[in-house]
């Protein structure tokens, strides 16, 4: 990715002289998003095999912040525990549909296959949530009854639990949040 940092370099040279020129400096802009383009790992050769691996995934991130770089914006990037990317940028000119049409280009089936390989089944889901009410029976000494999952992985009567809960409203948080860094191990 080098090669594209040094355009952006080269661009920013190149705004610095001519200032003045909006047509051009947007003339050259499409030029950048067009060499990144050609830099950065194709959807196509990620997707080729249906699979994304964690490498091509973060790759492909990687493209869309050297392809909004090389418009002229700042990128940054977070991700949550999930590594689902956070993005913003900003300076450069139509930041946002830069940033939009990146998105687009070099992450969108990327990420959408790359989501759904890591999507929990709904038996890590039932898993989860048993172990949250758990918790939170045994912070209230209160059984519930049985945790049966549904279609929305629900079987309990909420009016119970949402009054249980009212009574120690950060329970549930604590127990949600003790379950995740469990499973973050």
């Amino acid at each position: 990715m080098s090669i594209v940092r040094s355009t952006v370099s080269i661009q920013t040279g190149v705004r610095e002289a001519l200032h003045c020129d909006t047509g051009l400096m947007r003339r050259l802009s499409v030029l950048m998003l067009l060499i990144s383009s050609c830099a950065a790992p194709t959807p196509e050769k990620i997707l080729a095999d249906d699979f994304v691996s964690d490498a091509e995934y973060l790759a492909a991130i990687e493209a869309v912040g050297d392809c909004v770089e090389a418009a002229g914006a700042d990128f940054s990037v977070e991700f949550d525990r999930n590594l689902t990317p956070s993005f913003s940028a900003s300076g450069g000119e139509n930041v946002g549909e830069v940033m939009d049409a990146c998105i687009e280009r070099h992450l969108g089936r990327v990420g959408l296959l790359w989501t759904d390989q890591h999507a929990p089944t709904s038996e890590d889901e039932a898993a989860f949530y048993d172990a949250v009410v758990s918790c939170v029976e045994e912070g209230l000494g209160m059984d519930f009854g049985t945790v049966k999952p549904e279609s929305s992985g629900r079987g309990l009567d909420t009016s119970v639990t949402d009054a249980a809960i009212a009574a120690d409203s950060d329970l549930y948080g604590r127990c949600f949040n003790l379950q995740l860094a469990k499973e973050d191990g």
